[in-house]
């Protein structure tokens, strides 16, 4: 067949779905923001189906990300020139990467 030439994904599968699952397919893709055909992959391949994060969490990551790498550059001139506590400004810097990473953690493992 024609398709087949230039395909990776040379097998194809032809599933009858009631009405109750062909609408729990809808859902998983509708929230997860993926085709079907990559949603039942995932499912097939044993992947948890997770929603696509709000467009604020990543901009709210983001901006987390602008803070931690602005003390830390803060911390790394106090050791240069001296100043104030630069080790109590690293762990308050650390502090923030921590909190960045539970965030996407918990987005991630769908929370």
């Amino acid at each position: 067949m024609a398709w087949q030439q230039n395909r990776k994904r040379k097998n194809r599968v032809f599933v009858s779905l009631n009405d109750e699952e062909y609408d729990k397919l809808i859902e998983l893709k509708d929230k997860s923001g993926r085709s079907m055909n990559e949603v039942i992959r995932q499912l097939i391949m044993g992947c948890k189906i997770r929603e696509v994060p709000p467009l604020d969490f990543w901009g709210l990551t983001k901006q987390i990300r602008y803070v931690g790498n602005n003390l830390n550059q803060i911390a790394k001139g106090m050791h240069l020139h001296g100043g104030i506590n630069a080790a109590a400004y690293e762990d308050n810097a650390e502090k923030v990467f921590e909190i960045l990473n539970s965030i996407l953690d918990a987005v991630l493992r769908g929370e």
